[in-house]
Formats: structure tokens, sequence, C-alpha cells
């Protein structure tokens, strides 16, 4: 028999309140399509809803806790802080974590964010990383479209 499914996979709530957040890997892109042009590398963060399982996509330009934070202010921007966040325990996440509550309490960051709002992170322990197949398997099906 399987186990079953967790309580944030089965309640109804709206898009992106729950999400699994997850680095899909580095990308080459070209400044434009010219022969001897500057080649940058991106790297691609997804966002990805529990409640339907769509994929929100944003680009940064490195893996440092900052870029990382601007790409969750982008995703804020757009769709509203999550109430449940999941990653794995990459040092990136732990330190936008660990940011997060001076983020969320200073007016000038969000000022759309109301003083109840919360969020609560979760961490994937670091031996199970079978655990995060839901946000896994996107990064996969992204990596093989972008390579």
């Amino acid at each position: 028999m399987m186990e079953d499914l967790p309580f944030t996979r089965v309640t109804q709530a709206r898009s992106f309140l729950r999400v699994a957040i997850d680095y899909a890997g580095s990308l080459s892109m070209k400044e434009n399509r010219l022969r001897k042009t500057r080649v940058y590398k991106v790297y691609v963060v997804v966002f990805v809803c529990f409640e339907v399982r769509a994929i929100y996509l944003e680009l940064v330009w490195d893996v440092s806790t900052n870029a990382f934070i601007a790409a969750l202010n982008q995703f804020v921007t757009r769709r509203w802080l999550p109430s449940v966040i999941f990653t794995d325990c990459g040092t990136k996440f732990v330190g936008v974590f660990n940011k997060l509550p001076d983020l969320v309490n200073d007016p000038s960051c969000h000022n759309q964010i109301t003083g109840s709002t919360y969020c609560t992170w979760h961490f994937n322990p670091s031996a199970a990383l079978h655990l995060g197949g839901l946000w896994e398997a996107p990064v996969k099906y992204i990596k093989s479209l972008m390579t």
C-alpha cells in the first residue's frame, strides 16, 4: 500500500501559495546571434507550485545569496509571498532563510506585504535527496529542453 499524500499536496489553495524552489543549473547565453559575441553564464531558478504543479522560471547571473534574493523578490512581486517554501539544504537557500525575517518586516522592500503575512521554510534532510521529487522532475525536464 502507498502512503497518504502530505497535507500540503491535497488541500485546495490559490496557486503558488506553497512552492518548492531549486536551481536548474547553468546555461550559456549569447548577447546576440553574431559569431564573435560575448557569452554569459546564467542560472535558472525554478519555482514549482504544489497545488497545480505550475512552473515559474527566473534567470539569475550567479548562485549567490543576493542573486537568489533578487529572484525571490521578482517572484513575490508577481505571485505574492508563499506561505510555505520547500528547498534542499543549499547554502544560498539557508542564507536567504536567515535573511527572510528582515526582508518581510522591512516596509521599503515589500510594501504590499502586511504584518500578518508569514512564510514557513522547510529544508530537505541532507541524506534524503529523494524527498525533493516533486521539484526535481521539472528541473530535469527544463535541463533537457535547454541543452
